[in-house]
């Protein structure tokens, strides 16, 4: 007698592991999407905080530059500026700003060229000395104030015009003036100078000198 095998289905205990299993993979698979969720959530807080963050240092950043610029301004407005003006038988030195100017000095010479020098700062840098070492020291200069400047550098007993060749354009006279001083506690630096006109007696600002003529 042959006997038959019965097949037995599936244990409530394998189905119970297979839910389970299921169950188990289903918690990791949502534990690791809230991961990822919560990964892009902070990467997007801090793109955030990274904006801020440069937003503000550009506001800070601008805020310096328009402080700056007003301040700059301020020192430009209310700063001394002391020049020098070309004249015989001394230049005169007169603070045209609003502020005094401190511990003003000047350097000056009076150049006699057998023609006109084309460009005076380039033939100052070629000279040994050509101040020397005297210089008229003014102190402080009040705004508005001028002060006549006794430089070594400069003595003509009488008007250029008194020598025929430089009346006549043969020889030409050059005055040239540098002017040191402090204002707001910074040092500064005018240079000026001048080519003797002999129709109109006086200093001219212009041809080579343009180069000489500088102020900081």
């Amino acid at each position: 007698m042959v006997r038959k095998h019965r097949r037995e289905g599936p244990k409530w205990t394998d189905i119970a592991i297979v839910f389970l299993t299921i169950g188990i993979v289903f918690l990791a698979f949502m534990q690791h999407k809230d991961l990822v969720d919560a990964g892009i959530q902070t990467d997007r807080i801090i793109c955030a905080d990274e904006r801020l963050a440069k937003a503000m240092e550009d506001s800070v950043s601008q805020a310096q530059k328009s402080f700056d610029a007003a301040n700059k301004q301020a020192s430009l407005t209310e700063r001394a500026w002391a020049i020098a003006r070309p004249r015989l038988p001394e230049p005169t030195i007169v603070n045209i700003g609003r502020t005094p100017a401190f511990e003003v000095t000047a350097l000056g010479m009076l150049y006699v060229s057998q023609g006109p020098i084309p460009d005076i700062a380039k033939w100052i840098e070629s000279q040994k000395d050509p101040f020397g070492k005297e210089k008229a020291y003014i102190g402080v200069l009040f705004p508005g104030q001028p002060m006549g400047a006794h430089l070594p550098g400069i003595s003509t007993g009488s008007s250029p015009n008194a020598d025929p060749e430089i009346r006549n354009g043969r020889k030409m006279v050059y005055l040239i003036l540098q002017v040191d001083y402090f204002t707001l506690d910074v040092h500064h630096i005018s240079r000026s100078c001048g080519v003797w006109i002999p129709d109109a007696s006086g200093f001219d600002p212009g041809k080579g000198c343009r180069t000489w003529n500088y102020v900081d």
